[in-house]
């Protein structure tokens, strides 16, 4: 069977890597395009860095599948490199069992994938309102409504994208150029989770038989396990649709074509000038220090936008609910975390006026103020919503991060980032709305 780290792009990557390389080797080339001894050297020296970088991180999802594919978790685009490692560390320190019950922890904390959440529920479109349910049910372990809930919402969007569901036989979860959509992939956790069932089953089971589930054979299904692999495979199945997309509108290819040399230089120039800003962004990270905060000595319990310090995070937060308040869903959308690649700055606000339009902040408290990193904040408010004329009293922890309109994270102060409230709180506003919570 194939691998991921002989795709497309990381071949690409390592055929530029060499081809980087040979031109580090040839002094008159890099005579003629204007480098110095010395920046040669440092060249030299950040490529085999890259290298080493590279080299590690590009055989991760290969070593993630061979070790969890078996157990109903895979590798996707979204899974943070340090949740993959920590994983595959567990499992060769501690064993499988014990790296399970790190991953089953990072899918049942809310705070931890709450960027996953809200990514889903833009995607997910009519099913966002159900999505919200079922994640309800599974944070507060219901896992016997999480669990057919998630299968719905799994069957049902892949039905819409190949006109058979995630778990018929002849449905193709492959996609050219991807992690999720790699033939170990999503292909085999269906094939997995497909698997037949003919017998009344009343053990505890560990992964998510739909058969055996939704036609009553496993009966004593009601675990963090189940639940947390069904929505680790909605998480993915956003990854997927954007790498089908690709490959349907010829941006990825099947079929590894080599780059001539300048596209070569061309690309290494640009990954060199990413390096320059992350080195810049090192600097302000080591810098940083949590602020000492003390909520009514140093910063306002409540009050107006300008009573609060310009580029701080309180501010923005007091500028969304203003904003709210004003029904000025244009500036609203600019203080409010979210991705500009995937959908407009109008249709981002409308849709938050949608989800928004029947409620008025009447009153806040600020409780706490964290700095958990140099680009995290979490602020704890006490708030007074007027949800259609009924007063609904909250406390609520809303998490900012500061970074650019592409979702890309800086250290606080950089000039590319500012403050934006990740957007976990206004699905959860909008069913008070509908009086389900």
């Amino acid at each position: 069977m194939n691998k991921i780290v002989n795709s497309t792009s990381i071949s690409e990557i390592r055929a530029q890597l060499s081809e980087m390389k040979k031109l580090l080797r040839d002094k008159k080339l890099l005579q003629s395009l204007g480098f110095t001894p010395v920046q040669k050297a440092k060249l030299a020296s950040d490529v085999r860095k890259f290298e080493r970088t590279f080299e590690s991180l590009s055989t991760l999802p290969d070593k993630f599948n061979e070790a969890f594919k078996e157990k109903g978790w895979i590798a996707y685009e979204s899974l943070s490199v340090e949740i993959m490692e920590e994983t595959i560390k567990l499992a060769a320190d501690k064993g499988t069992e014990n790296a399970e019950g790190f991953l089953v922890n990072f899918y049942t904390d809310r705070e931890k994938i709450s960027y996953l959440c809200n990514k889903t529920k833009r995607n997910l479109g009519v099913r966002a309102t159900l999505f919200e349910v079922a994640l309800n049910d599974h944070f507060d372990k219901r896992y016997y409504s999480s669990t057919p809930l998630f299968f719905m919402i799994i069957d049902g969007f892949v039905n819409e994208e190949e006109a058979t569901g995630f778990f018929a036989e002849r449905t193709d979860l492959i996609a050219w150029d991807s992690v999720v959509g790699h033939e170990t992939g999503l292909n085999e956790i269906s094939k997995l989770m497909s698997k037949t069932r003919r017998k009344t089953n009343v053990e505890e089971i560990k992964v998510p038989y739909r058969n055996g589930i939704l036609h009553g054979r496993d009966l004593n299904y009601a675990n963090p396990f189940i639940s947390s692999k069904l929505l680790a495979v909605i998480f993915s199945l956003m990854d997927w649709k954007q790498a089908k997309n690709k490959m349907k509108s010829g941006e990825t290819k099947e079929v590894y074509t080599p780059p001539t040399l300048e596209e070569t230089f061309s690309s290494l120039s640009k990954t060199f000038v990413a390096k320059e800003r992350l080195d810049q962004q090192k600097v302000l990270i080591d810098a940083w220090k949590k602020r000492e905060i003390e909520v009514g000595v140093t910063v306002p319990i409540n009050g107006k936008v300008d009573e609060f310090e310009e580029g701080t995070p309180e501010r923005c937060l007091i500028e969304v609910f203003k904003f709210i308040n004003d029904s000025n869903y244009g500036h609203l959308v600019d203080r409010i975390f979210y991705d500009s690649r995937q959908i407009t700055k109008g249709k981002k606000a409308g849709e938050l006026k949608g989800l928004l339009k029947c409620i008025q902040i009447s009153s806040f408290e600020i409780l706490e103020i964290v700095d958990e990193s140099p680009a995290i904040t979490v602020i704890g408010v006490q708030i007074d919503l007027k949800v259609n004329d009924k007063i609904s009293v909250r406390e609520e922890k809303f998490r900012l991060i500061y970074s650019d309109n592409e979702q890309n994270p800086y250290a606080r102060g950089t000039e590319e980032g500012s403050w934006r409230v990740i957007d976990n709180f206004t699905p959860n506003w909008e069913l008070l709305q509908l009086g389900i919570r």
